[in-house]
């Protein structure tokens, strides 16, 4: 996976922290030139495992539920 994004969101931090792919900041096409090159030559089988591993843990429905829950607790929140 390769992902264009900055380094500290949230999808990013999921894909260094398990080392699933790689992450490039947006409109830095040199480095993703590099990576992109670099990933092809990649032989590490045990990424895609870690991937599919990874993938289970972000459901459609369970990331619905927590996003309703997200915004109900912020509508129930008084202004200060």
């Amino acid at each position: 996976m390769i992902l264009i994004s900055e380094t500290d969101a949230e999808a990013a931090l999921t894909v260094t922290e398990h080392d699933i792919g790689w992450v490039v900041e947006p409109g830095n096409t040199n480095e993703l030139v590099k990576i992109v090159s670099g990933a092809a030559k990649s032989v590490d089988p045990q990424r895609a495992e870690r991937a599919t591993e990874v993938s289970k843990r972000f459901d459609f429905a369970a990331a619905m539920v927590s996003y309703c829950d997200l915004i109900r607790e912020l509508v129930q929140k008084k202004p200060s």
